[in-house]
């Protein structure tokens, strides 16, 4: 029982540990100036850019809480470039509840028209996939 609940123990840190260098990788991409997917398959290798895809993948999945007790919450900039516009949205209308601006990165248009989430999806699998246009035609 003992090694089983270090085990557990161990795998939970590690999560944990892992949950925060991908989130400290968002907030140093935001840092580097890359606010969209297509900034970052742009400017940086495929060698380089996967592994971000994969951590913004792993953060839109398990995005850090939203409230105001937590100082560490992130901006609005950094829920639109793991395509959690949905959160974006909610914590820009917390932040300015009265019509004012967040700042320039947030009046950009948005990269995905539905907001369905699958231009996120389209450009994570053209690059591990070029061939492969599945994805492509289920958005249309």
């Amino acid at each position: 029982f003992e090694r089983n609940f270090l085990l557990r123990n161990e795998e939970t840190i590690s999560n944990e540990t892992q949950c925060h260098r991908d989130r400290a990788a968002i907030m140093a991409l935001l840092d580097e100036g890359i606010y969209h997917l297509i900034q970052l398959q742009d400017e940086l290798p495929v060698g380089v850019s996967l592994p971000l895809l994969e951590a913004i993948r792993r953060c839109r999945l398990n995005p850090p809480p939203v409230d105001d007790s937590n100082m560490d919450c992130w901006p609005p900039a950094a829920f639109d470039l793991i395509g959690r516009n949905d959160l974006a949205e909610f914590l820009s209308q917390r932040q300015f509840p009265r019509g004012g601006q967040a700042n320039a990165v947030d009046d950009t248009p948005s990269e995905d028209p539905d907001n369905d989430g699958l231009v996120v999806l389209e450009d994570y699998s053209s690059m591990v996939f070029p061939d492969d246009n599945r994805v492509r035609e289920a958005a249309r």
